[in-house]
């Protein structure tokens, strides 16, 4: 049976962590299914990779829908990567004191200084040149199709997905953005979700189980209603990050059946589900390893990739 446009794109998104440089991806051996098979490329993507230490990338492929733009996550703490990436990586993320954008970038409200950094150096990189040919070859080619753009990652690369949304949404106004994100971080707060939200409204989000990673970095005046006595609480408000999250809630539970806030049985709250991932980290033998294989999506078990997805 042929792949659901969003299976096709968590395939894509899962072929980022191919990319070892500029120029084509290869097929990731680590695909499940590979995403050179099931994705359906009209051409093979072609990557950027930026930074000193290509802790950023991503690739621009065209999918018969339109044009498809895939973000690479955070590069996993495994045998394979370079060392010197993986420590940059991590700590790009760790950079999570909201700032502003600059005036020419199109954003409002405060966003992850990491992430922000990421996005302007791939553009620097050459991404903003792969989108304008895939675009333009794709309306060459089908003139009378909508023209749209899909926009895809997992983890920092779904978080990254709304700052390239935005300027997409910018840059090509009369295209349909299209946005789903898988286990994505927060990348800004309440402001920029609600502007974001507004500008680009077809953005889905996709969390499964116990995957700590779309809660962070943590809302520590959400979490004090939870875990912290209301001094501590106070004091840690003061210092806030504040984030929010955008786009639509899309929960998988831990059979693969989808839960939204339009249909019940809705999602579990906030409370529920940090509670349920507390639950599981106070086992030390078996709890880190379920949460860590909850953010998976590299292999035929994991929650992402079983997800019955519309």
């Amino acid at each position: 049976m042929p792949y659901t446009l969003t299976k096709r794109l968590l395939c894509a998104a899962n072929q980022t962590y191919a990319i070892s440089g500029p120029g084509p991806v290869p097929t990731w051996p680590g695909d499940v299914p590979p995403a050179s098979v099931f994705a359906g490329y009209v051409k093979q993507p072609r990557a950027v990779q930026s930074d000193q230490h290509h802790e950023d990338a991503a690739f621009v492929a065209r999918i018969p829908e339109g044009v498809l733009i895939a973000i690479r996550g955070t590069t996993p703490p495994k045998i394979g990567y370079p060392p010197a990436q993986i420590v940059a990586d991590w700590g790009k993320d760790t950079n999570i004191v909201l700032g502003a954008c600059a005036a020419s970038e199109p954003f409002k409200g405060l966003m992850h200084p990491g992430f922000l950094d990421a996005f302007r150096q791939l553009r620097k990189a050459g991404l903003d040149g792969l989108i304008q040919t895939a675009v333009a070859d794709h309306i060459a080619e089908h003139p009378s199709l909508p023209k749209k753009i899909f926009v895809t990652g997992h983890s920092k690369g779904g978080a990254i997905c709304a700052l390239v949304a935005w300027q997409m949404h910018h840059d090509y106004p009369q295209h349909e953005i299209v946005v789903r994100a898988f286990a994505p971080a927060r990348v800004g707060n309440r402001a920029f979700a609600t502007a974001y939200n507004a500008a680009v409204p077809d953005h889905i989000r996709y969390e499964y189980d116990a995957d700590i990673i779309p809660h962070l970095p943590i809302v520590i005046a959400q979490l004090g209603g939870v875990f912290l006595p209301p001094y501590l609480a106070a004091i840690l408000a003061a210092v806030d990050p504040g984030y929010a999250e955008v786009g639509t809630l899309a929960y998988i539970d831990t059979h693969g059946a989808l839960l939204t806030a339009a249909h019940p049985p809705r999602p579990p709250g906030f409370l529920a589900r940090i509670t349920a991932i507390a639950g599981h980290l106070i086992n030390p033998l078996e709890g880190p390893a379920y949460i860590a294989d909850c953010h998976a999506i590299d292999q035929p078990a994991n929650g992402y990739v079983r997800a019955n997805y519309p």
